[in-house]
């Protein structure tokens, strides 16, 4: 079975943007998921986690040889979570 059947066969046929972030060095990961409904995923090392559904959108880095892999993410702020660990980790000089 591949990576994408064993994907729509675990995921009900349907396939959800996950982002799991943390600033470097940092211990605390902050979980979210496309949609509108929070969702329980088990990732690719065993764990289970809770996803915070949020809107999402998703830039894909250009297939060449720059050698530049750059992923843009576009995260929904609506509760100010996201700016507030982004400027946090920014402030402090850590990435995130």
């Amino acid at each position: 079975m591949s990576l994408i059947e064993e994907c729509y066969a675990s995921g009900r046929g349907e396939l959800v943007d996950t982002i799991e972030a943390r600033k470097e060095g940092g211990t605390v990961s902050h979980l979210y998921c496309s949609g509108w409904e929070d969702r329980v995923c088990t990732t690719e090392d065993g764990r289970t986690l809770t996803f915070v559904a949020m809107a999402m959108d998703l830039a894909l880095p250009k297939n060449d040889n720059s050698a530049f892999q750059n992923l843009v993410l576009g995260l929904d702020n609506v509760t100010g979570e996201v700016q507030e660990v982004v400027e946090e980790a920014k402030a402090a000089g850590d990435r995130f």
